[in-house]
């Protein structure tokens, strides 16, 4: 084998283990979401995936590698509009609860099957066993007490703000649990 050919071989295999990879890591965060949806009972079309600017985009547009964990936004839109809704004062600004809530998960793939996962400065962090989906559970209801602790500290956030956040941060709901 020359010295050309064992470099492609070198690049060959990292390019293979790349891939798969990055691969796994799509498969898990589709999982996690899919997971996601079934626990919270989101009717269909209602979680989104956000790039860095905010767009709409698919999962793996969304991804960004930073300080060793998967950043991935997602946004889940909560409720119809409604009567009461479209009977409501407009403002220059957000003045009312948002109706879609971004939610700035990580992953981190630690093993083949174990994951680390969270939303991006929460202190706290979850390690998920692929091959036991008991283990996805602890994220899915830490996942619903913080998007019910926002909502349920909305107003008082809105007036500390002075317009209603986009975003789920630590900020907004620590020692509001």
């Amino acid at each position: 084998m020359s010295k050309f050919e064992e470099l492609c071989y070198a690049y060959n295999y990292a390019h293979n283990q790349m891939s798969e990879y990055l691969e796994a890591c799509v498969q898990f965060i589709q999982d996690l979401i899919a997971g996601m949806e079934v626990y919270l009972e989101c009717p269909d079309k209602r979680i989104q995936h956000k790039n860095k600017m905010g767009e709409e985009t698919s999962l793996k547009e969304s991804m960004y590698l930073e300080n060793e964990f998967w950043h991935f936004n997602t946004e889940i839109t909560m409720c119809k509009e409604t009567a009461y809704r479209r009977r409501a004062i407009s403002f220059a600004r957000c003045y009312y609860p948002r109706q879609t809530i971004l939610l700035p998960f990580i992953m981190k793939r630690v093993t083949a099957d174990l994951f680390v996962v969270g939303i991006d400065s929460y202190p706290e962090q979850f390690t998920i066993d692929v091959s036991d989906r008991s283990s996805f559970e602890a994220f899915y209801e830490f996942v619903f007490e913080s998007i019910q602790t926002y909502y349920k500290n909305i107003f008082q956030l809105i007036m500390e703000h002075n317009e209603s956040p986009k975003e789920i941060q630590l900020k907004y709901v620590e020692n509001r649990f």
